[in-house]
């Protein structure tokens, strides 16, 4: 929900991976090394729907399927 503290805990079983979310109030870009558990915070400011990517371009032939959803309400 807007205004609330989000937490998302993200590990890596295989190759670097990462998160990449832009949005009008944050921009976040961090990888997350193979065995290595990364944690992103920040406050929800705005609502929509956002699109989280996956930080690490060469990281599969796969790489442009890897998103997730976010949905600030």
């Amino acid at each position: 929900n807007q205004g609330d503290h989000v937490v998302i805990r993200m590990q890596s079983l295989d190759t670097t991976h990462g998160i990449f979310l832009n949005t009008p109030w944050i921009t976040i870009n961090k990888l997350a090394p193979p065995g290595q558990e990364i944690a992103v915070e920040f406050d929800a400011l705005q609502k929509g729907t956002y699109t989280i990517h996956c930080a690490n371009a060469l990281c599969s032939p796969r790489h442009g399927e890897m998103t997730i959803t976010l949905t600030i309400q």
